[in-house]
């Protein structure tokens, strides 16, 4: 009799180590499941245009255009200012239609002044502004830099470079801009000189 309760004993403990590894597997290919199930909301993602010709990762939003005539819905939205100072907002359509990434017309000037006052940069164009998107300077002794608006409007605050030293920044928004139709100039506070570069858009 002794034996026969031993021996249903060890039955019943196989019978509940057998049930205790199906739970473990069954827990484990849940898990699975709810991992393989989780979705992204909300996070920048890089965004991958394929094409017979081009394909390309962009880790920023694109500029892109449309022909033909099309309707989009405005979805309550807050409406943002780009650097053109044009009002964006988010757009929506529905069917089939094909978009052109439009590349920005960067254009690009030498920074060479050696005279205190105002040395020009950059001409004026009419009916746009210079957006500065990136620049560089060095000095060749100590020297107060500063960027104008023509030859009177501050655009940046003061900048002291000593000898050998330099400056750069960059940034594709833009780091400051001329007024309508006024040249882009670089003021010293003293005879030395100062050369560099800068890039910038016309808009």
């Amino acid at each position: 009799m002794n034996e026969l309760l031993q021996y249903i004993a060890e039955l019943l403990e196989r019978v509940i180590a057998l049930l205790s590894r199906q739970a473990r597997a069954e827990e484990t290919a849940s898990a699975e499941r709810a991992i393989a199930d989780v979705r992204i909301v909300d996070t920048p993602v890089p965004v991958r245009l394929t094409s017979a010709t081009v394909q390309a990762e962009l880790d920023e939003p694109i500029a892109v255009e449309q022909s033909g005539s099309w309707t989009v819905g405005i979805s309550g939205q807050p409406i943002g200012v780009n650097v053109q100072n044009t009002p964006t907002v988010n757009a929506q359509q529905s069917g089939n239609w094909a978009v052109s990434v439009i590349q920005p017309d960067y254009k690009y000037a030498v920074i060479s002044a050696n005279t205190s006052g105002n040395t020009q940069v950059v001409a004026g164009v009419s009916g746009k502004r210079i957006v500065v998107v990136a620049f560089a300077v060095v000095a060749a002794g100590t020297v107060n830099i500063q960027f104008r608006s023509g030859t009177t409007n501050a655009i940046t605050g003061t900048m002291r470079l000593v000898e050998a030293g330099g400056i750069a920044h960059e940034f594709s928004g833009g780091l400051f801009r001329t007024g309508v139709g006024e040249a882009l100039n670089i003021n010293l506070s003293a005879n030395v000189q100062v050369g560099g570069h800068l890039t910038y858009l016309e808009v």
